[in-house]
């Protein structure tokens, strides 16, 4: 095994048992909206985000290494993400490595491609983590009566060669800030479901206050993290969704939206 460590939560799997099918589900992101065009590829304007070997014939020639790299991309007011806050898609990986990103929205999914041998990481972000009122998500998981993060995941992944899906929520202001997280070990494709009771919280951060949520993928997440190769590749997650058992309310306050953007 390329690594050995106590893990909380498997796909689908808690210690407690399996997670109970969701009586409804919220969806956070149906990927129905492409990217804009890379302004690093004058040529073909793909609609990616990258790092590494990318290169349309413009930016790079003669070297094969392009001249810069457009790792992130944000935008607002997308249709498919919940009550259109903004989302800012990146990608990072090591110095001789190539990864990118891309939203296929007939499909509802994003396509990621690392070509190894370094670690990488897909990122997504929805809302804010810096306490700013006008991008928060002002989202109440308690009174939704959510059970639990679903994030679809198809591709290079397996038992040999397993990555992290991590998940994070961010809290109003506060001093830390007020934050929770979650690591799921991923060994197969599949639904890969991060409960809300796996989450570690922190400087008295609240699940009926979530201003910004974090989803990221990523070989290998922690500090045991082997000294080896990791393997090329090629998967897609998508569409992101919240599970909600039957006593679903509002997931905003009017009252708080008041109090925020008066």
């Amino acid at each position: 095994m390329r690594r050995v460590r106590a893990i909380l939560v498997f796909v689908g799997v808690t210690l407690a048992g399996i997670v109970p099918t969701a009586a409804c589900a919220l969806t956070l992101d149906a990927f129905t909206d492409a990217l804009p065009p890379n302004p690093c590829l004058p040529v073909s304007g793909a609609p990616i985000v990258f790092q590494g070997v990318v290169c349309d014939g413009a930016a790079c020639p003669p070297d094969a290494w392009s001249s810069c790299y457009q790792n992130e991309a944000a935008q607002s007011g997308l249709g498919g993400v919940l009550f259109g806050v903004p989302r800012a898609m990146r990608v990072l990986a090591g110095s001789d490595i190539a990864v990118t990103a891309r939203v296929r929205p007939e499909l509802g999914v994003v396509e990621v491609t690392s070509g190894g041998p370094n670690n990488h990481l897909f990122h997504v972000r929805y809302g804010t983590s810096a306490g700013n009122p006008l991008e928060s998500l002002a989202l109440d998981l308690t009174g939704l009566g959510a059970l639990a993060f679903r994030i679809p995941l198809t591709g290079s992944v397996s038992s040999t060669e397993p990555m992290d899906v991590v998940v994070q929520l961010w809290g109003g202001p506060g001093a830390g800030p007020p934050n929770a997280d979650a690591t799921v070990l991923v060994t197969a494709s599949g639904d890969v479901v991060a409960p809300l009771s796996a989450f570690t919280t922190r400087f008295g951060f609240s699940f009926s206050d979530v201003w910004g949520i974090d989803v990221a993928v990523v070989d290998c997440n922690d500090e045991s993290c082997p000294d080896e190769p990791y393997p090329a590749r090629a998967y897609t997650i998508g569409p992101i969704t919240i599970d909600a058992g039957p006593t679903a309310t509002g997931a905003r306050s009017w009252g708080t939206l008041k109090t925020r953007y008066r």
